[in-house]
């Protein structure tokens, strides 16, 4: 019964938090308020996290380490799709919006607009980074096997990358609605894909 009981004050404690934080941002939300919105005392909140950074992270960190594993393991499936001869247009990197972003939208966009004063503030500067790291791997395995591509400076690969994500989360940002939302997904494909393939001779 203690279990159950102190689990049903966890999922209260990260709903209220959840609210609070979309309300007011990290850096103006209020642990006070959480209590009240929870009913729980701060002595009870504090049971269940260290502060309220950590209280933030237990909201949004799943959110974030989603898109860390997605991104881990799609540059391998980039470079199996490639051996095998299929488009890039078929394995890119905008189905991270369709199969993890766009169902959570309402955590992305806290993650991304409410995330001030927090680790998860840099999160799409660290996605750009990780993502130019797993570029240079692929980039790396493709010539191994013989294929041909051009040498690109670290400073354009960077900023490439950059507005290619840039551009996929805006919507997330703007709070645009699913429908819109995959209209101008759509439109970054069409828009960034060729470039791709010219800059890589794929």
């Amino acid at each position: 019964m203690m279990r159950k009981t102190s689990s049903d004050s966890r999922s209260r404690i990260l709903a209220a938090a959840r609210t609070e934080f979309q309300e007011y941002g990290y850096e103006k939300a209020s642990m006070r308020r959480i209590g009240d919105r929870c009913g729980l005392s701060a002595a009870g909140i504090y049971r269940h996290c260290r502060d309220k950074e950590d209280l933030y992270n237990q909201v949004i960190g799943p959110a974030a380490e989603a898109v860390r594993v997605w991104v881990e393991a799609f540059f391998p499936r980039c470079h199996a799709a490639l051996l095998a001869g299929r488009e890039l247009s078929e394995v890119s990197e905008t189905a991270l919006m369709r199969e993890v972003v766009f169902p959570r939208m309402d955590d992305y966009h806290l993650l991304l607009t409410g995330s001030q004063g927090t680790r998860h503030e840099g999160f799409l500067y660290d996605l750009t980074r990780r993502s130019q790291e797993a570029m240079n791997l692929l980039i790396e395995a493709l010539r191994a096997q013989g294929k041909s591509i051009p040498e690109m400076e670290p400073e354009t690969m960077h900023m490439l990358i950059s507005s290619f994500l840039t551009a996929m989360f805006e919507p997330v940002i703007l709070g645009y609605p699913p429908d819109k939302a995959m209209h101008c997904l759509e439109a970054v494909d069409r828009f960034f894909l060729p470039g791709w393939n010219k800059l890589l001779d794929l």
